[in-house]
């Protein structure tokens, strides 16, 4: 197969996929929810924050393996299936 093959059959299936960015409104959540975590004592890893902040902006239910991670997140409304 072809270089220009590959990246057709590759790239195929990422067109049917939606991008959703860190943008203000996810910033503005992220900023407190991790203030509010802060205030109790509880730290957090920033990826984490990033993408729930991201899924409670767009009010989207995140699907992980990782729930444990996550799970502190439910109380900021967080959907986590």
């Amino acid at each position: 197969m072809r270089r220009e093959e590959k990246r057709g059959a590759f790239a195929s299936p990422l067109t049917s996929l939606r991008l959703f960015v860190f943008d203000e409104k996810s910033s503005i959540i992220a900023g407190g929810v991790r203030r509010s975590l802060r205030e109790k004592g509880l730290d957090i890893e920033i990826r984490d924050l990033f993408i729930a902040a991201i899924c409670m902006a767009n009010q989207l239910p995140l699907l992980t393996n990782n729930k444990k991670h996550f799970e502190r997140f439910q109380e900021f409304g967080l959907v986590l299936l």
